[in-house]
């Protein structure tokens, strides 16, 4: 079996779907936290980023005042590169 240590990507990828729940049961600071820890990876491939950019996209739309959220954009803008 493996485990977190073995596939950091699928457990990024994990957790940033798990987050896109939080948001449609009104969590944004919940979301915005998993978000971020699943950002904190040391490789960050294509297939985060773009479950970010989802992320990112949901929180804005339903949550465009809440000051993580407008942190959280910031943090995912600066993955494209």
């Amino acid at each position: 079996m493996t485990g977190p240590r073995q596939a950091p990507t699928r457990l990024a990828i994990a957790q940033l779907d798990l987050t896109l729940s939080r948001v449609a049961l009104g969590q944004p600071d919940s979301a915005v936290e998993l978000g971020r820890r699943a950002l904190s990876g040391d490789r960050v491939v294509d297939s985060i980023r773009s479950r970010a950019r989802d992320l990112d996209r949901a929180l804005r739309r339903n949550y465009p005042t809440v000051s993580d959220v407008r942190e959280f954009s910031g943090q995912v803008h600066a993955l494209r590169g």
